[in-house]
């Protein structure tokens, strides 16, 4: 176990990168910042609550959870939200962009520059932890220390590749301001839920069980962006988007389904099979049953191991509704949370 530790705290120190996301370097501040790909101040600062002492945010994130001696998942880990979902991947002058458009006003569901800023956000970190991984990787060989395979460093350098690839996109969209280039869907839900999420990934089967990416061919993969997140008006935003050249992305997205409940179970499968970097309030957890909280240990447990994708065939439908109306929040009186 010490052996364990050793390792991934040295990784944690070789993988370390300071570069800013952002297309233009030579308006880049010198000072790299710990910025969030989840809002701070109008999102996590929403969910956060006290325990044992310490105020913070549970999180979707293996790294957050207390495991036990099998190497089961036990109960999730307090976060303290100067720390939750950050990344060095922006300079201080480009983390402005978030909090000039909308971290310091109400977020406008028909205003696509909002929406394009969350998805930019949502792909930077993902890019940033990618290209992270990457050099760890490669920094513990040289010490003689492995800690993948050669087909899966391979698989992680192709990803950083087809990453770039976006990168370059969403920059090009970003610096000639052509915010509606990209495809979008927003879901609004009628409860403050204690949940809030940033992210890009490759779904690998559409809802209806259509193979979209295949992980282990030749197939350039099509990316997903996803957020969720709090509002302070009584109601919680779904953003989904894709670049319009990924058909099988906007495939994906149509495909979804229209009932609520079912699109919250899906929602709620896409966090736990793809998400690390979601959050959610303790008292989301302490709300669930025991019968809950071990269904949604074991879908978390399971989805994580490189087993599952490779053998899963079809969308992978979890139990757990991360969305059910009992779990969540009534803003009217803040002191009272579910």
């Amino acid at each position: 176990m010490n052996d364990i530790r050793n390792i991934s705290t040295e990784f944690e120190r070789a993988s370390r990168i300071n570069e800013c996301f952002h297309y233009d370097k030579n308006s880049c501040s010198i000072r790299i910042i710990k910025a969030h790909s989840v809002s701070e101040s109008s999102n996590l600062n929403l969910i956060k609550e006290e325990v044992m002492s310490q105020v913070g945010v549970y999180s979707t994130s293996y790294k957050e959870w207390e495991i036990k001696e099998n190497r089961r998942f036990h109960k999730p880990k307090i976060v303290g939200v100067s720390k939750a979902s950050t990344f060095k991947g922006f300079c201080e002058t480009h983390d402005k962009l978030f909090s000039d458009a909308f971290e310091s006003k109400l977020f406008d569901p028909s205003n696509k520059e909002h929406l394009f800023l969350h998805v930019y956000r949502s792909h930077a970190r993902e890019y940033h932890r990618k290209i992270e991984e990457c050099k760890g990787v490669k920094e513990l060989l040289k010490k003689g220390i492995r800690v993948m395979s050669n087909n899966d460093l391979n698989s992680t350098m192709l990803g950083v590749i087809e990453m770039e690839v976006v990168k370059d996109r969403l920059n090009q969209i970003l610096r000639d301001k052509e915010y509606d280039k990209l495809i979008y869907k927003v879901v609004k839900l009628e409860h403050v839920f204690p949940i809030s999420c940033s992210s890009s990934f490759s779904p690998d089967y559409s809802y209806d069980g259509t193979r979209v990416n295949d992980p282990y061919s030749d197939q350039i993969m099509d990316s997903l962006f996803l957020t969720i997140f709090p509002d302070k008006r009584d109601c919680t935003y779904v953003i989904l988007g894709c670049l319009p050249e990924h058909i099988r992305s906007e495939k994906f997205i149509d495909d979804l389904p229209e009932d609520m409940e079912e699109l919250q179970k899906a929602i709620s499968s896409l966090i736990i099979t793809y998400v690390g970097n979601a959050f959610f309030s303790p008292s989301l957890w302490e709300n669930m049953s025991e019968t809950e909280k071990n269904t949604f240990r074991f879908e978390l447990q399971s989805t994580i191991s490189e087993e599952h994708r490779r053998y899963t065939k079809g969308f992978f439908h979890c139990k757990t509704n991360l969305f059910m109306e009992k779990k969540h929040f009534n803003l009217t009186d803040p002191e009272t949370k579910y």
